[in-house]
């Protein structure tokens, strides 16, 4: 009787240890690659305009590669990627030629976008809201709350600088809003630069997928006049 009831309680202990495993794998897998998700600048096709030595190998002029970490001024050093190399070299040494985003694998979730900004030590704003500008997802990021503690709020597809004519990477703050400017439809200037509604005639294949401006940050129509109407001065911005 006792042996009955110890392969009765064996068995349910059995089945508890494989309900509980199947829950392990079925959600903690998922938790631990999206908590593990890397958020990394925007990568850029480029072109060597001259041979570069690295190591033993020589890349020759017209070389293609990837700019994984780029320099913003022309003296400034960059990092870049050929197969299995990785090399730095002068900013003034490449040409670049177009974007390599990565929207088209996805957005980052709400975990890693929240996770992302609460671990910045100067996402300290004036204001009870932050943005971030994803250069690589192509999203203007909208957090409401304070410094540890921001909550997305609003995500929107935006096209940023091209390669020719880049977003500048780094911390800024809301300066001037106005309605126009140079016809820019509701202009929230950061720093120089401007997110507003894109000019012209709107390409809808481009928005929200590749870059495309002059620097600015361009959004559709009611995306623009939502950060113009609701994100007020002296708000912390980060463009990365």
């Amino acid at each position: 009787m006792c042996e009955r009831r110890l392969t009765g309680n064996l068995k349910k202990a059995i089945v508890l240890l494989l309900f509980s495993l199947f829950l392990g794998l079925s959600v903690l897998p998922g938790r631990s690659v999206q908590a593990a998700e890397r958020v990394h600048p925007l990568y850029w096709k480029a072109v060597l305009r001259s041979s570069v030595k690295v190591g033993k190998t020589t890349l020759k002029k017209g070389t293609s590669v990837v700019v994984t970490n780029r320099g913003y001024h022309s003296r400034a050093k960059s990092e870049v990627r050929y197969k299995d190399l990785t090399f730095k070299v002068s900013n003034s040494v490449l040409s670049y030629r177009g974007d390599l985003s990565t929207i088209s694998k996805g957005d980052y979730s709400t975990e890693v976008k929240e996770r992302f900004i609460n671990t910045r030590k100067k996402a300290v704003s004036k204001t009870s809201w932050l943005i971030w500008v994803s250069l690589d997802k192509q999203r203007v990021n909208v957090f409401r709350g304070k410094q540890g503690a921001w909550e997305l709020v609003k995500v929107f597809k935006c096209s940023t600088g091209k390669a020719s004519t880049p977003t500048m990477p780094g911390w800024n703050t809301v300066d001037i809003k106005k309605m126009y400017v140079n016809g820019c439809k509701y202009y929230t200037e950061v720093n120089g630069s401007g997110i507003h509604k894109w000019p012209g005639t709107l390409n809808k294949k481009v928005l929200g997928n590749h870059t495309a401006s002059h620097s600015c940050i361009r959004l559709y129509d009611g995306s623009a006049k939502w950060v113009y109407k609701n994100i007020p001065r002296k708000t912390k911005v980060l463009v990365y």
